[in-house]
């Protein structure tokens, strides 16, 4: 469910329904509204950012789901999103409809009209095999090393062989790209990142205390990269205040730190602090939460895994040993000069590569085109 968007993949999808919609194509979606992650919808009818709204509600853990994903020819992570019930309800809307195109959003959404003949667009949040890669390298448990490198495997051998009945694949980066067509030689892909959207005017500030951590706090990835910045480097640099900010159950007895769940406003809270960190050792695809720095001017400390796919150049701090993010954080924090600096540098990146103009530019041709 992508509104309100608290994460990430709901950014994405809200971004991509605002600029299709502001390229005058009529847009309906559909969501699978999973229990884990239950969201009222009694006022979805009356948003404006979609035409038509429809919803099913799933429960992708019950004993029964889970079964039926174990024994699916399909992987697990795959499988367990589907339901026939909803293949026989999208059948249906687009028939009714006259529907021109079906736009995936995520990799688990392409199982569904698998058979059907419509265009069909799939927007790659990541690639789902390297998230699982790296969870498995970055596990001393041998039990859940092999459980992540089965999950990979898996999906790799989905991603490189169930994809080949789209008419189309957008990226958010171009690493991403590169891999789909080296897989997928006759398939049209492209890539085209997000513009974030402001909502207030408010504009960053050297003189704001202590570093952001936003993100989903339910995904493994963003868990792990966090429990390594708060073993390893923050004792060094716990002076420093630090605040933990995105949906999901985090517990932290450390001194200084402070945890938000609920939040109403991204854009406060990059105003409200002096430096982001993006501390990732896994996952793939690009990071949304450095384009609203960079958006913003709010400078960010990151490792490779982190920055990944995103044109940071000369401004983005990028570093992967613990000793480098504590010296490093331990000199830039209070260096408000090259702060500023590097603030002005993000938001010229942002605007060169990632401006409603530019990206809106990039979907009006790929449209046209197919």
């Amino acid at each position: 469910m992508p509104y309100p968007s608290t994460d990430g993949e709901s950014i994405v999808i809200l971004n991509d329904l605002k600029m299709l919609k502001s390229l005058g194509h009529s847009v309906g979606l559909y969501c699978l509204n999973t229990n884990k992650h239950k969201v009222d919808t009694h006022s979805y009818e009356d948003i404006l950012l979609w035409d038509n709204f429809y919803t099913y509600d799933i429960d992708t853990n019950s004993i029964k789901t889970l079964l039926k994903a174990a024994i699916s020819p399909k992987p697990f992570q795959i499988a367990r999103f589907y339901s026939e019930a909803v293949d026989q309800e999208l059948s249906r809307i687009v028939r009714q409809n006259k529907i021109d195109l079906i736009f995936y959003q995520g990799l688990a959404m392409t199982q569904y009209q698998s058979n059907t003949e419509f265009k069909k667009l799939y927007r790659v949040h990541n690639l789902e095999y390297k998230v699982w890669i790296s969870l498995a390298n970055h596990t001393n448990n041998v039990v859940k090393k092999l459980m992540c490198y089965w999950m990979s495997k898996s999906l790799l051998k989905y991603e490189t062989r169930e994809l080949s009945g789209l008419s189309c694949a957008v990226t958010i980066c171009d690493s991403e790209e590169v891999q789909l067509k080296h897989w997928y030689s006759d398939l049209k892909i492209r890539t085209i990142p997000i513009a974030i959207e402001s909502k207030k005017n408010l504009n960053y500030s050297s003189s704001k205390e202590g570093m952001l951590f936003i993100g989903s706090l339910d995904w493994q990835p963003n868990r792990e990269g966090l429990n390594w910045f708060l073993k390893y480097i923050y004792p060094s640099i716990s002076h420093i205040p630090l605040t933990i900010a995105g949906k999901g159950e985090f517990q932290c007895n450390l001194k200084n730190v402070t945890i938000i769940s609920n939040y109403e406003s991204t854009e406060e809270l990059l105003a409200s602090h002096r430096l982001l960190i993006v501390p990732l050792l896994s996952g793939a695809g690009i990071r949304i939460k450095i384009l609203e720095a960079m958006k913003f001017g709010l400078p960010f400390i990151s490792t490779t895994i982190g920055a990944e796919g995103i044109r940071h150049e000369n401004c983005g701090l990028v570093y992967d040993y613990s000793e480098d993010w504590i010296n490093k954080l331990g000199d830039i924090y209070e260096d408000k000069m090259t702060l500023n600096e590097i603030s002005k540098t993000l938001k010229h990146n942002y605007q060169s590569h990632y401006s409603d103009d530019a990206i809106g530019h990039d979907w009006f041709d790929l449209m046209n085109s197919i």
